[in-house]
């Protein structure tokens, strides 16, 4: 085998150009499969430090973009902007640009009321010539093919046009006139406006079920759905049918879980007591009885549930309570308080620690969050589990002194170099920590119905981009 220098000599050839692989292997001695490797070799570095200085260019100019966009916008107030973004959704305003016409049901339309009414007479007549009472009928029905019409007026054509004493099947059957085209025009029309008016019918149907979140109306809706109807069109009737009961079974679980985690006076006895730190054994289960009772009466007969799963739901909506509402039952004494829980409730370490720690973070009290923390780290030792608990609520913490931080600087009147250290700031604190923007809170907004991260107010372009 030739020696390093040999070969350090037959790889300079290669690299530069020269492809003559058979004088090198006799000059120096090689193999060609050799030299075949080393060639491959050499073409794959080569691509190799193409891409490299590919990559560094592309670098350089997104870095050069970027310095411009600096100093198109260093002149912007950058927090004011912020500012803007989080008091227009901690208001409830949305932007222009996603504006959403709010739903509506289809209103009665005056046309086709009149309609209806014409056709309802040119039955009452009773004409003996059925096919000229029927031509009539549909001359009307031409008129409003094209015409809105809410549920109620599609649903009374619909009985006209399927159960009407001219136009249902068995008056069909007796024509005065033989089978021939003027007969099969006749029952191609009529056919035709059926399907017209059911399928304004089912529009009808989804426009008002997205519009309404009441329980009686929705369950109106799906007994229009029944009887003959179901017949005429299955697939459609099927598919509004389902739209219909998934909003009600959203809403009654909406309507379940506010019921669950309702707090009631006997449960705001129990959440002053619990947030206090002091607890009277009998005043607690007195309590606790007093609320099964009321949870018993409200219960309906299919969702009927055990003692046991009831007093789990109680205690499970008491922890939530602690860490929800924290302005309107602030933990004095947390040590106390997660002992009271974990003696009680048997809700689990992680469930207990995580609503003190949360009631005193949604206060903002962070020094004292992390002295807990600090002092169960210690206790729980070599817990794996209370561990990685508690490992995991530090970041919220983080998150959460993060989110007071930019609420803080949102507000106040700063100058540009005060801006600019803030978000280089910004910057490093979270590349260090790993977080992304959608994760730091700041707060709800002023319905308390939805949360506030850094991302929503994150919209301006510049933002984005850092």
């Amino acid at each position: 085998m030739a020696d390093y220098e040999t070969m350090r000599l037959a790889r300079k050839f290669i690299e530069d150009g020269y492809n003559r692989l058979e004088v090198i292997s006799i000059e120096f001695g090689i193999s060609m499969n050799e030299l075949i490797r080393i060639q491959r070799q050499v073409e794959e570095e080569k691509k190799a430090a193409e891409q490299r200085a590919k990559y560094m260019q592309m670098q350089a100019a997104i870095a050069k973009q970027r310095q411009q966009a600096d100093s198109r916008t260093r002149h912007v107030d950058k927090l004011g902007v912020l500012r803007k973004n989080y008091e227009r959704i901690f208001n409830g305003i949305a932007p222009k640009k996603a504006e959403v016409k709010p739903k509506v049901a289809i209103p009665d339309n005056e046309v086709v009321r009149e309609t209806i009414e014409k056709v309802e007479a040119l039955i009452l007549e009773k004409k003996e010539d059925n096919i000229q009472a029927i031509n009539l009928i549909l001359d009307e029905l031409k008129v409003i093919k094209d015409k809105p019409m809410s549920v109620e007026q599609a649903e009374q054509l619909l009985d006209i046009l399927y159960c009407g004493q001219i136009l249902n099947n068995e008056t069909n059957k007796n024509l005065k006139v033989p089978m021939g085209n003027q007969h099969r025009t006749l029952i191609k029309n009529v056919n035709y406006y059926r399907k017209n008016v059911l399928d304004k019918f089912i529009e009808a149907l989804k426009a008002k079920c997205d519009a309404t979140n009441n329980l009686e109306e929705l369950k109106n809706l799906s007994s229009k759905l029944r009887g003959k109807v179901s017949g005429i069109d299955y697939v459609a009737v099927t598919v509004v049918r389902g739209r219909i009961q998934t909003k009600l079974e959203q809403i009654n679980k909406e309507l379940t879980a506010q019921s669950m985690y309702m707090v009631s006076d006997d449960m705001d006895i129990m959440l002053r007591a619990i947030s206090s730190g002091e607890v009277d054994d009998e005043s607690f289960s007195n309590a606790i009885e007093s609320e099964l009772q009321e949870r018993t009466k409200r219960q309906k007969k299919y969702f009927v549930t055990t003692r046991e799963k009831q007093i789990e739901q109680i205690f499970y909506a008491l922890v939530k309570a602690l860490e929800n509402h924290a302005e309107e039952y602030p933990i004095t004494n947390p040590e106390k308080t997660l002992e009271i829980l974990e003696q009680k409730f048997g809700m689990g370490f992680d469930n207990n620690f995580r609503a003190v720690i949360h009631n005193l973070i949604e206060r903002k009290s962070f020094v004292e969050a992390n002295a807990l923390c600090d002092k169960y780290t210690n206790l729980m030792g070599k817990d794996e589990k209370c561990a990685g608990c508690i490992s995991s609520i530090r970041n919220d913490i983080r998150r959460a002194e993060i989110g007071q931080i930019v609420l803080r600087a949102i507000h106040t009147n700063a100058t540009v170099d005060e801006q600019n250290r803030f978000f280089d700031f910004l910057d490093g604190k979270m590349q260090r920590i790993r977080f992304s923007y959608d994760l730091i809170p700041l707060g709800k907004t002023k319905d308390g119905k939805r949360k506030i991260t850094l991302k929503d107010i994150m919209e301006n372009e510049r933002f984005q981009d850092r």
